[in-house]
């Protein structure tokens, strides 16, 4: 990658890899700070190419940035690619927020969208026949606690910006991974509450 990043977002669509967001550490402050960075992979030439960054807000005394691992992110339907999540506040304190963009490569441009009702960070988000489902994550904080994960299942409309509620998972998990397959959504491993059989 052109800079280095952690918690990074990362997706397939067509025959280029996008690459979303982030943590780094700037020289000048203490904490891992979110970034804004958006980049394109092309895979037959090994190229990257910098693409239009995620959308910023500006609070007072706080610039806020979109950030991976805070976020999640899922393909809708070609040619955007719908981002949610929580953002992180561009300081040594986390916030969880319900973030909502959408990126156009056909454009190069962010659009904001309607936020994700319940505000999570290190949750699942996949797209199954044409909606896209937040799956579990954690509320109150950005680092790992196991007393605010949730098995809550939300999900969005691509074509109306509408969240409804849908369900409940299983169990209460964070730091869940995933991937869609034959019209399902696998989610995998993460961090939960639930004590561990013996």
């Amino acid at each position: 990658m052109p800079a280095p990043a952690h918690h990074v977002m990362v997706e397939a669509l067509g025959d280029k890899i996008y690459v979303f967001g982030g943590f780094t550490r700037p020289a000048e402050v203490v904490a891992w700070q979110p970034t804004s960075n958006a980049w394109e992979y092309d895979p037959a030439t090994d190229a990257w190419k910098a693409l239009a960054p995620m959308r910023r807000r500006v609070a007072p005394a706080r610039r806020w940035k979109s950030a991976a691992r805070s976020m999640s992110l899922a393909v809708s339907a070609p040619p955007s690619l719908a981002i949610r999540g929580a953002d992180s506040a561009g300081s040594t304190d986390q916030i969880v927020v319900g973030t909502v963009e959408a990126y156009d490569p056909a454009t190069n441009t962010w659009q904001a969208r309607s936020p994700m009702p319940t505000a999570r960070n290190h949750f699942f988000a996949g797209a199954v026949n044409g909606k896209i489902y937040a799956i579990d994550g954690r509320i109150g904080s950005v680092f790992v606690t196991m007393s605010d994960v949730i098995d809550l299942v939300e999900e969005y409309d691509p074509a109306t910006d509408h969240w409804i509620c849908k369900s409940r998972a299983p169990t209460p998990r964070g730091d869940v991974t995933g991937g869609a397959y034959g019209g399902s959504l696998y989610v995998v491993g993460a961090s939960s509450r639930t004590p561990r059989a013996r």
